[in-house]
């Protein structure tokens, strides 16, 4: 797991990824981290 997460979606978005899941863990706003990852053009989901 990696935290906080919010700075390496751009470097996974870049890098060609389509899809990228987190753990609710690794973030103190879940709702950011979505937006975030959506906003990067990608799917996203979260880890139990």
């Amino acid at each position: 797991m990696i935290s906080p997460v919010d700075e390496i979606i751009p470097d996974f978005a870049q890098a060609g990824a389509n899809y990228i899941t987190f753990h609710p863990e690794a973030t103190k706003h879940v709702d950011r981290t979505i937006k975030l990852i959506k906003d990067h053009g990608c799917q996203t989901g979260s880890s139990p």
